[in-house]
């Protein structure tokens, strides 16, 4: 739904329905409290109540649209509960996996979650080469060795901008 970003989500679900979209990945944008301070935020993510999405997973349905995934950026400044709760967010969407343009060193911390939820959390790349983002196929490959549940949301345009290979990064990593 990000497509849809400059829209509110029952705007975004009709325009995918004028489109025949009958799929999507729903970024969270759409659903949490903006433009707020980041502690509202964070007391947002750890108290909303669950229904909220129970709803939206609802609304999603009868659109006939169904989720390949929660689109959550779990960054460095999450907090733990933030962490648990995103996936508490994901399963009740109904999403069974959760994407997520993280960092680097925030893996360490998703990776047992994931595990524990026995959730997919796929990691978005982008072009900015820093030691803390995702660009490189190094990068890439160190999410991958955090766990069987850490996958990689593969954007081939910003792999292509970073002077990387997507072609043989996925060869290496299909699987």
């Amino acid at each position: 739904s990000y497509s849809f970003r400059d829209r509110p989500l029952d705007a975004a679900i009709a325009g995918m329905q004028r489109l025949g979209l009958t799929s999507c990945e729903l970024w969270q944008g759409h659903l949490e409290p903006r433009p707020v301070p980041r502690d509202e935020l964070r007391r947002w993510r750890e108290t909303v109540e669950i229904g909220v999405f129970h709803r939206v997973r609802e609304q999603l349905a009868k659109a006939s649209i169904s989720l390949s995934a929660y689109n959550l950026s779990f960054r460095d400044d999450f907090s733990e509960a933030e962490i648990e709760r995103g996936f508490e967010m994901a399963r009740a969407l109904g999403a069974p996996a959760i994407t997520s343009s993280s960092n680097v060193a925030t893996v360490a911390r998703i990776a047992p979650v994931a595990a524990r939820q026995q959730m997919v959390v796929a990691v978005h790349n982008h072009s900015r080469l820093d030691a803390n983002e995702f660009a490189s196929a190094a990068s890439l490959t160190g999410a991958l060795a955090q766990g069987s549940f850490i996958a990689v949301n593969l954007d081939i345009g910003h792999f292509t901008a970073a002077n990387e290979d997507a072609v043989a990064f996925l060869s290496a990593h299909h699987n």
